[in-house]
């Protein structure tokens, strides 16, 4: 096993648990708004975003999956493995984006309202 394939795992964990504690800390902060659809929607992204960071983090296998076996690099598959890669990530992405709904400016406020220290990174 290579240093990469050794970490995957604690690492998809640690994330995992990071993502829990964001939604939770963003539910304490909001629990006067929460209502199963605000839940639901936050979940969702949360979790789309957290299978984005596991595409981009099990990389190598799921081209492995697509390729059929591995591909290395100044292979002729390299491009199209990469294209693969980034394209699940920003599909993962987008669809989270997607799924906080049409008020996507307040639900994004609604973390820097949870984490104070964003807001040096708002207007």
């Amino acid at each position: 096993m290579n240093a990469l394939e050794d970490i995957q795992f604690p690492l998809a964990v640690f994330w995992g648990f990071v993502f829990l504690v964001v939604l939770l800390r963003l539910l304490w902060k909001h629990k006067s708004c929460c209502s199963v659809a605000f839940v639901v929607r936050h979940l969702a992204f949360i979790l789309c975003v957290y299978f984005g960071m596991l595409w981009f983090l099990y990389q190598e296998q799921i081209t492995t999956l697509v390729f059929g076996h591995v591909v290395y690099k100044h292979s002729p598959e390299e491009t199209p493995a990469v294209v693969v890669v980034l394209g699940g990530v920003i599909l993962w992405f987008a669809m989270a984006v997607l799924l906080l709904g049409k008020n996507r400016g307040v639900e994004f406020r609604r973390y820097v309202e949870a984490f104070p220290f964003l807001r040096r990174f708002t207007r």
